[in-house]
């Protein structure tokens, strides 16, 4: 008898075209009677089938059903892309990058989580391709794509995927307005590098030293953001940073509600500059304000 091609089936034999085709069992290992097209060569499939896909649960996109919150830049993305595909429809070009995984009786994408999320919304049929590699963030480094991504995307990946460390990074960063850079310097207790911290996040190698010291630091760090409203950045976040972590003088210690105090009153003698050493003589002076000089507390500004 011969077997029903619904579902996966369907979809994989259709690329019955001029291009070259293979066994089934050179892509997956799986044993059936069907031939698809090699992997490289594109395929158009129907808006139906294409709508069968399914998303990789390490997308940054926020398309997966367990992520409440699309990003911004996925939404605008996708509004050019509406505008795009609206006059030139799925271009084969730039097929949805799809991988064919042996535990699973599904298709699962790779790349192109965009095209894809319009192109089911327009009721485009689109252009699809096989790939032996199912890491995204693979994909993500390889493509020039006109949206790279950057550490917080990293993040995302690896916290959509279930991975701990990096949820607790993302949930610091957002609840506190932190960067990415900085939420990972408090939870390692470790000064990295742009691609070290990335490093860090992709082989999963994030070792949390001191979590309610890190959140209590964020939090300080929050509040005082709220005064300084006029100033925006990551480097006025590190010099507060600094300044928290600043050793004992004299038998004296920073103190977070006298900042606080002094900010609330002098918050205007901020200005925006482009080190952190000229942040940290800011705030020292403001810290410093009408107090006895055996009581001055002095932040590490020779250090950038």
């Amino acid at each position: 008898m011969q077997k029903e091609t619904t579902g996966i089936m369907h979809l994989l034999t259709k690329g019955l075209t001029k291009n070259k085709k293979v066994d089934m069992t050179n892509i997956s290992g799986k044993e059936v009677p069907f031939e698809v097209q090699d992997i490289g060569s594109s395929l158009l499939i129907s808006n139906k089938e294409l709508k069968t896909l399914i998303p990789n649960p390490e997308n940054r996109l926020g398309i997966n059903k367990d992520i409440t919150t699309p990003e911004k830049r996925a939404q605008n993305r996708q509004r050019r892309l509406v505008k795009s595909m609206k006059k030139h429809g799925f271009l084969k070009e730039y097929p949805i990058l799809i991988f064919d995984d042996p535990e699973s009786t599904e298709l699962m994408i790779c790349n192109g989580h965009n095209r894809w999320q319009v192109a089911c919304d327009l009721g485009l049929d689109g252009w699809v391709q096989f790939t032996e590699i199912s890491d995204i963030a693979i994909h993500a480094k390889a493509q020039n794509a006109a949206t790279p991504w950057n550490i917080n995307d990293f993040v995302d990946c690896k916290a959509n995927k279930g991975y701990k460390e990096a949820k607790i990074l993302r949930y610091l960063s957002n609840k506190y307005g932190l960067s990415i850079s900085l939420s990972i310097q408090l939870l390692t207790k470790k000064k990295l590098s742009g691609a070290s911290a990335e490093n860090m996040i992709n082989e999963q190698n994030i070792v949390i030293r001191d979590y309610q010291w890190a959140e209590k630091i964020a939090q300080q760090v929050h509040e005082l953001c709220g005064i300084i409203t006029h100033i925006k950045g990551q480097k006025l976040q590190q010099s507060l940073v600094k300044c928290m972590e600043a050793p004992m003088q004299n038998g004296l210690v920073y103190e977070h509600e006298r900042m606080k105090t002094k900010l609330e009153y002098q918050y205007g003698k901020m200005v925006p500059v482009t080190t952190i050493r000229d942040y940290l003589r800011q705030l020292q002076d403001i810290y410093n304000h009408k107090t006895k000089f055996e009581h001055r507390f002095y932040f590490p500004i020779q250090n950038k």
